[in-house]
């Protein structure tokens, strides 16, 4: 593996629940200090999945952070797939938090290549909702100092759903900044695309 001073923490609480299933896979190669922290907790729930993927290669300092907490809630599923590959000092953190809610779905896909200084923030957040869908995809390419903060909070709502993708490509210093809050509507729907090449 040849990676100095990885470290990998996991930490997955599942109580009074039915139907629950984490699933985690981290790789690490060739890399120096690379952190990742993964933290799962799920709570009287039914039919819950986390599923998270975390693939670091040749990244020096390189960062992610995955924190998933679900309560009380029906039919949630939470997807997070992190690709960092010859990016130094990459930082990602995806945060998901899920409380009171029937059929919720978070699918977050960060990608880093090449990128050094690379940082990519997705904070997720959805309570007491019906059939909420939250699709954000990141992709650094070549990209110095790049920076992508997504920011999603639904609440109280009925059949949301909210896409983001986000594709950078040799774009130093470039900054994308999506910021989407839903609260106490029906049948909303909110797309953003961002393309910098």
């Amino acid at each position: 593996m040849a990676s100095d001073n990885a470290r990998v923490l996991f930490d997955l609480e599942q109580n009074d629940d039915t139907n629950q299933t984490d699933n985690s896979n981290v790789v690490v190669t060739d890399s120096d200090d690379a952190d990742v922290d993964t933290d799962v907790d799920q709570e009287s729930e039914v039919d819950q999945d986390d599923d998270t993927t975390v693939d670091i290669s040749d990244s020096d300092d390189a960062d992610v952070d995955i924190d998933d907490d679900q309560d009380a809630d029906t039919d949630q599923f939470s997807g997070s797939n992190v690709d960092i590959d010859d990016s130094d000092d990459a930082d990602v953190d995806v945060d998901h938090d899920q409380d009171n809610d029937i059929e919720q779905e978070i699918d977050n896909d960060v990608d880093i290549t090449d990128s050094d200084d690379a940082d990519v923030d997705l904070d997720t957040d959805q309570t007491v909702d019906n059939d909420q869908d939250a699709i954000s995809l990141v992709e650094i390419d070549d990209s110095d100092d790049a920076d992508v903060d997504s920011d999603i909070d639904q609440d109280t709502d009925t059949d949301q759903d909210t896409d983001t993708d986000v594709d950078i490509d040799d774009s130093e210093d470039a900054n994308v900044d999506v910021t989407i809050d839903q609260t106490a509507d029906t049948d909303q729907t909110g797309t953003v695309d961002i393309d910098i090449d």
